[in-house]
Order: structure tokens, then C-alpha cells, then sequence
């Protein structure tokens, strides 16, 4: 994420890994801080950054649909003759799907529990 952050503001972080290391460093002391603070404050900074990602997702989905291609899309490159698709390593990037989808699925097991009792 530190990367992306640099990246943003053109910065190549290659070049600069100690910028892209203070980042990142920065990104957790925040995030600590936070959820050391309260749970409602670590709840709140949990629910700007989804609500950041939702609206960055929702940008680039209208940006498609508005600036996209004018008719000259093609499938081509999805044509036979490309790499092939290896089952292991589907796998491995359904697990980033999952470990991401973890989180949400935890708060809904809490809840469920609290409101149980």
C-alpha cells in the first residue's frame, strides 16, 4: 500500500524503498493508534477506508462505462496461445479473495453471538 501511496504522487519507489518503508511504517503506527485509542475509533478509520475503497471502485466502474472503449474492444488478447491457466495458481489468488472477505465475515459472527446473549 506504501507503494501505491508514493506512487500516487510520483514517486517511483524503487527508487526511493526508504520513502516506500517510512510509508508503510507510518500506515501501521496510524492504524495502531487508532485501535489502541478505542474500538470505536478504530471502527470509524476501518469504516472510512472501506467507504474510500467502495468509492474508488465505484469511480473507476463509471469511468468504464462513460470513457471506456468506442467500439473497438476485443477479446484477443484472451485468445489461446497466452499462458496457461494453472489451477495452483488460481488458488493462491482466491486465497487474497477469501483472507479480504475474512474480516467482514468475523464482524457477522460477532454480532451474531452478541445478539444471542
Amino acid at each position: 500500500m506504501a507503494e501505491y501511496f508514493l506512487r500516487s504522487f510520483g514517486y517511483d519507489p524503487v527508487l526511493h524503498p526508504g520513502a516506500a518503508d517510512a510509508c508503510a511504517v507510518a500506515g501501521i503506527v496510524v492504524a495502531t493508534t487508532a485501535n489502541v485509542r478505542g474500538v470505536q475509533t478504530g471502527a470509524l478509520m476501518t469504516g472510512a477506508t472501506s467507504a474510500a475503497k467502495f468509492a474508488a471502485l465505484t469511480l473507476i466502474a463509471v469511468a468504464a462505462v462513460f470513457f471506456g472503449s468506442r467500439g473497438e474492444a476485443s477479446a484477443a488478447h484472451l485468445a489461446a496461445g497466452q499462458a496457461p491457466v494453472q489451477a495452483g495458481l488460481f488458488g493462491l489468488a482466491f486465497i487474497s479473495v477469501l483472507w479480504a472477505y475474512d474480516g467482514f465475515r468475523g464482524s457477522l459472527v460477532s454480532r451474531r453471538r452478541s445478539a444471542r446473549s
